[in-house]
């Protein structure tokens, strides 16, 4: 009998590895929002790019991160929105943001989850 009833599923957030492409040896030049010194890890570059809309109201669409001297760059241009910036530079990781949509349909999504949750009377 309980498995006739209707169960709500929450999505999880996603990792920083399931929302960036990663491309070593390209750079998006000029664009810099946010310049982050003394990042340890691509992980970490990868998640204040995530984390750029929740703390400071900008949208991240990309970043570059440089191993060596542990500095990660955000932006809020990729290279689909500027092509010709999108370059060669062997010291740059480049890492293009896939969700950065989501993070703006964050609040509209939880709204509709739970409206449908109380359509369905889990709520």
């Amino acid at each position: 009998m309980g498995s006739d009833r209707p169960r709500a599923v929450a999505r999880a957030a996603n990792t920083a590895q399931e929302c960036f492409t990663v491309e070593s040896g390209k750079v998006l030049i000029g664009i810099v929002d946010q310049q982050i010194k003394n990042v340890k890890t691509l992980e970490k570059c990868m998640r204040a790019c995530q984390d750029s809309k929740r703390k400071s109201d900008r949208v991240c669409k990309s970043a570059m991160y440089y191993e060596k001297e542990q500095e990660c760059i955000l932006a809020s241009q990729n290279k689909g929105d500027s092509p010709g910036l999108y370059i060669e530079d062997e010291n740059s990781i480049y890492l293009e943001n896939a969700c950065f949509a989501e993070e703006k349909e964050t609040t509209a999504t939880a709204t509709m989850g739970r409206i449908e949750r109380e359509k369905i009377g889990i709520l």
